[in-house]
């Protein structure tokens, strides 16, 4: 599994867009994120397409989100 943030800025935008942070496995899919300003982690039933085109990332260290993924509660839709 690998952890992204995106970093994608948003100039011509005339609203406000938040990037988040996106667990990725390793089939390319997301399995789960974090929107910005939390630390809950919410996963999918089931893996969804992950396009980063046209958008900007930085992969993290997953091993201290993985670590601390399972001691907080999380949200599965």
């Amino acid at each position: 599994m690998r952890i992204f943030k995106e970093i994608t800025e948003w100039p011509d935008c005339e609203y406000s867009v938040l990037n988040h942070t996106y667990a990725v496995n390793d089939a390319g899919k997301c399995v789960g994120y974090v929107k910005t300003g939390t630390t809950e982690w919410i996963f999918f039933k089931k893996p969804k397409f992950f396009d980063r085109a046209r958008r900007k990332f930085i992969q993290l260290k997953s091993r201290e989100f993985i670590v601390n993924l399972f001691e907080k509660n999380y949200v599965q839709y």
